[in-house]
């Protein structure tokens, strides 16, 4: 039941963002897509596998028991909690990254988009305090999410005109009992038992307050996500078709109010402003983001900064759009064992923001090259940052013509090649990518 010229997507997120199904607006492609997630067995795949953890230390306060293997099976429960606390942190990374990735691919995209997120376990997400602060041992307290991350994603989605609508599919698959993987042991089996915490790791009683504790995580962070991005939860109801179509109503309409907040550009920290929303008319139900977020500028042209963006734009599996670029292959000639092949960059000129000064206007751009062979792995990477100062006269030139870049691919003889320009504008954070098949000899 799709609208007239209703364009919809599909992508899933398991240790990275994949696209499943590009923009169509074909019903048959779409119905396929979705039979054939449904006839994967088990639910969706979204923990990705922790990172590899330092071993405990030995020489931590033992058990008030006595005897071996109770201090064996401490150590255990101990590594397991710092385990569970890196996966939790990882996962709300990746996840936060692949919603940025989406933001930035689109954003050169005029007009609303939407993302209906549809998730049965986002509690990685959840800013509250449960595993923050723990008071018999502080190196099991959970990770906390930089604070710079959660801004930037945010940031970049409400830049890019995209609301999130999480939908809570629990009600539409189970889980189940727990798999032959999920064991419990004796201590574990008499906690749940007991109800009771003897040394379990985990702010938990059992098996079910587990889950009940991480299913309202989870609401809390949907929540958040929507409220932060002007959309909302769908939840309370297994009829997957029936909450798609209270999405589709919500997008239907929409207005897009636009100001610039007053205030000094070279913020030395973040600022958060509140937005209130208010439509004098009963029946209407008004969904807007509660705010916004200003990064101080000297984070935005960290060099740290710039490397994790480099990276997620290295790592997108589409082309970012919110730095136009036009490119122009050269031509193609051969230097001892490889072959270059020059190109010209154009980066849009309106939508970069140089910082005006006494000696003029000020640009700053990170121009990266990569050459990908058929296997996706990097055989050759390249990159500069760009600082300058123009007159007035030549900003207005780059504002109208763009910004030129000469440079080149250089690649092996051997094998197809792909070739990714990434650009970075460092005072505003605005990437774009292109990404293209390079001629062989």
């Amino acid at each position: 039941r799709l609208r007239p010229n209703q364009q919809i997507a599909v992508y899933g997120l398991t240790y990275s963002l994949v696209l499943i199904q590009r923009f169509t607006s074909d019903p048959t492609r779409l119905i396929e897509v979705a039979r054939n997630l449904l006839r994967q067995r088990g639910g969706p795949a979204d923990a990705p596998e922790p990172r590899p953890l330092p071993p405990p230390k030995q020489d931590r306060t033992a058990p008030p028991v006595s005897g071996s293997d109770a201090k064996i099976e401490y150590l255990s429960l101990q590594y397991a909690r710092r385990a569970y606390n890196l996966n939790q942190l990882d996962r709300a990374t990746r996840t936060l990254e692949a919603f940025r990735q989406l933001a930035a691919a689109f954003a050169g995209v005029p007009g609303k988009k939407t993302v209906i997120w549809l998730t049965g376990d986002a509690s990685p997400l959840n800013p509250s305090l449960m595993y923050q602060i723990r008071l018999d041992d502080a190196s099991l307290e959970t990770i906390r999410i930089p604070w710079w991350d959660i801004a930037k994603t945010y940031e970049a989605l409400n830049s890019a005109a995209v609301s999130l609508f999480p939908v809570d599919v629990r009600g539409v698959f189970n889980r189940g009992l727990p798999d032959i993987a999920q064991t419990q042991t004796h201590d574990e089996f008499r906690q749940t038992i007991g109800e009771s915490q003897p040394f379990d790791q985990s702010a938990y009683s059992g098996m079910t307050d587990f889950r009940q504790g991480e299913a309202a995580n989870a609401v809390l962070a949907m929540q958040g996500a929507a409220a932060e991005t002007g959309g909302a939860v769908f939840q309370g109801s297994n009829d997957l078709g029936r909450l798609l179509d209270r999405a589709q109503g919500y997008w239907g309409n929409y207005y897009v109010l636009g100001f610039v907040p007053q205030g000094p550009i070279e913020t030395q920290k973040a600022v958060y402003h509140r937005i209130e929303v208010k439509v004098n008319r009963p029946g209407v139900h008004v969904l807007a983001r509660r705010g916004f977020i200003m990064r101080p500028a000297n984070l935005i042209a960290s060099e740290a900064e710039i490397q994790r963006d480099m990276t997620e734009a290295a790592n997108s599996p589409v082309d970012l759009t919110s730095l136009p670029l036009k490119l122009n292959l050269g031509e193609l000639t051969k230097v001892g064992k490889k072959q270059d092949i020059s190109f010209t960059l154009i980066v849009a000129g309106d939508v970069l923001s140089p910082i005006q000064n006494a000696k003029g206007f000020h640009y700053d751009l990170t121009v990266v090259t990569l050459v990908r062979n058929q296997d996706g792995n990097i055989v050759n990477s390249a990159g500069e940052r760009l600082a300058s100062v123009a007159a007035p006269a030549q900003a207005e030139a780059v504002r109208k013509e763009g910004l030129s870049y000469k440079c080149a691919f250089h690649c092996p003889f051997t094998g197809p090649f792909s070739g990714r320009v990434i650009v970075r504008d460092n005072h505003t954070g605005l990437v774009g990518t292109i990404t293209l098949e390079l001629p062989e000899l």
